[in-house]
């Protein structure tokens, strides 16, 4: 009986050591696993900052200018001043919710000053064609 005994628990410890043996190297699989993975998140921050410092240096405010002066005659673009936003007393503002109360978002409103086009609702009107006493006889009548 005691032999018996013996016998088990010499099984029972090398049970034991074979399974600790296999989770030593699981645990030396994950971790490496993990530094891996934690290379590859500081090499993505590198190239996230390195992206970042591109835009910020391709969107300067001259350049963008000078492309805009260079493209002028195939695209249009002017550089927005003082005037292209319209005053708050143009701005046609409502008593009832937001969403009109269907659960949809209202259309967006804009306007822009003299000698530029007008955005109203979802549709673009020239240069010239509303005064700023056509734009506040709209209040109401914008974006339904």
């Amino acid at each position: 009986m005691r032999v018996l005994l013996h016998l088990l628990a010499i099984l029972a410890v090398m049970g034991f050591a074979w399974w600790a043996y296999g989770e030593n190297y699981r645990t030396r699989a994950v971790r490496e696993e993990v530094a891996r993975l934690e290379n590859r998140i500081a090499e993505t921050r590198e190239e996230i900052a390195q992206l970042r410092a591109e835009w910020a240096f391709l969107n300067r405010p001259e350049r963008l200018r000078a492309l805009a002066d260079l493209n002028f005659p195939f695209l249009g673009l002017v550089s927005p001043g003082a005037d292209a936003f319209a005053p708050p007393s143009v701005i046609p503002f409502r008593e009832e919710e937001p969403d009109g109360g269907d659960g949809r978002p209202e259309e967006p409103v804009f306007v822009a000053g003299p000698g530029r086009p007008f955005l109203i609702g979802r549709q673009l009107l020239p240069a010239g064609v509303l005064s700023g006493d056509d734009i506040s006889g709209l209040k109401g009548e914008v974006g339904r």
